[in-house]
């Protein structure tokens, strides 16, 4: 995830750091799916950072920890933010705030990835300011969860 935008927020002189907590351990997760959803929400921060047409020097935050029996996945960026409209309707199906240049899949699929492993996301924007998407998700899957996986 992080090693597929952090080379583009460089190459756009966006600044990326990396929060993670080692002491999160192990968890389980489909991984590649997870990846899909997680690498999703951090190119919307790239985008809304690159979008941002503001003198401040722009920085995207992937942060990883524990808490309980959570794993947090916290994305936070200094972009263009989001008005309320957006944020109610950004993980709606064919939603984009992009025009031509999104496809109203990307969040939407993110959400249910997330769902799908009984996890859950806080959005907090606003215009002018950036966005934090905060992605919570159990360290151990539920039963049902990974009879589905299997199945």
């Amino acid at each position: 995830m992080a090693l597929t935008v952090e080379p583009k927020a460089l190459g756009h002189g966006i600044e990326f750091v990396r929060e993670f907590d080692e002491s999160a351990g192990e968890f389980e997760v489909d991984s590649g799916v997870l990846a899909s959803a997680l690498t999703n929400i951090l190119e919307n921060a790239l985008e809304a950072c690159i979008e941002d047409n503001s003198n401040k020097a722009h920085k995207i935050i992937f942060g990883v920890k524990q808490e309980e029996d959570d794993i947090i996945f916290d994305v936070s960026d200094n972009g263009i933010g989001m008005d309320k409209e957006t944020r109610d309707k950004m993980f709606t199906l064919f939603y984009s705030s992009k025009g031509s240049k999104g496809t109203g899949l990307g969040l939407f699929i993110s959400n249910k990835i997330i769902e799908q492993h009984e996890g859950s996301v806080q959005v907090d924007s606003n215009p002018g300011e950036g966005s934090r998407f905060i992605v919570r998700m159990p360290k151990i899957l539920p039963a049902e969860v990974k009879t589905a996986q299997i199945n």
